[in-house]
């Protein structure tokens, strides 16, 4: 199933939120890249890697592959494919590792430059413990220069390009890695090549607040307010 994208008419919300890769995912969770030089552990693992591009009113990252220009073929970059995942020999740990079981979807806003070769086809893919996991469903964004908002439903058909023979509501307990690529194919969670310029800002991991637990300190203070309450409603009766 194909979704056409619809170009954003509001700015999005600018969210944050910290996690490890052993807990749940504290909601709700973006990547804004408003500092101006951090790629916020976004990464494709080139010798061409996306960038953090500042603007007058707002920051994003830009990702560039070059699949046919010869001229630019020495930077090995012909995909549009990047993630955030566990570095272990720099001592990383990413905020997008984690327990996603209680995270609705993955959103953000999309801009597919006019230089680019055609159409982006956004697909998600995650990284759980047995299997690579991609959205059946693909995000087909214009190279028109504007930007668009996608998001991807978790509830939504995902398979598994390993035949793990696992669960995908499993494999959401514990994901390592998410990725966003450009495969219009679909059937394998890596991404096409093709020559094109795309920025990425505000991804976001969306879930119910409710789904987030309490620290303890706050449910003691919360049942003394209560307890203070009742106390105070059976004076008036006494």
């Amino acid at each position: 199933m194909i979704n056409v994208v619809k170009p954003l008419l509001i700015p999005g919300l600018i969210m944050l939120g910290m996690s490890t890769a052993s807990a749940a995912m504290v909601m709700p969770m973006t990547s804004d890249f408003e500092n101006g030089t951090d790629n916020m552990g976004w990464t494709n693992a080139t010798d061409a890697p996306p960038v953090v591009i500042t603007g007058d009113t707002n920051n994003y990252l830009q990702i560039q592959s070059f699949f046919n220009a010869s001229s630019k073929a020495s930077t090995g970059n012909k995909r549009i494919t990047f993630y955030n995942q566990d570095d272990d020999e720099n001592g990383y740990v990413s905020k997008w590792s984690g327990d996603y079981s209680s995270i609705e979807s993955i959103a953000g806003k999309v801009m597919n430059d006019a230089s680019s070769d055609g159409d982006l086809y956004l697909r998600l893919g995650l990284k759980g413990t047995s299997g690579y996991w991609y959205s059946n469903a693909a995000v087909v964004v214009p190279n028109d220069g504007d930007w668009y908002d996608f998001s991807f439903s978790l509830s939504d058909d995902f398979t598994d390009q390993a035949g793990s023979g696992s669960a995908f509501s499993e494999e959401l307990l514990a994901i390592e890695s998410i990725r966003l690529t450009h495969n219009q194919a679909g059937g394998f969670w890596g991404g096409e090549s093709m020559t094109a310029t795309v920025g990425f800002d505000d991804i976001a991991a969306v879930g119910s607040v409710s789904n987030v637990p309490l620290p303890a300190a706050a449910w003691f203070m919360l049942s003394g307010l209560a307890g203070l309450g009742g106390v105070s409603f059976r004076s008036r009766k006494a």
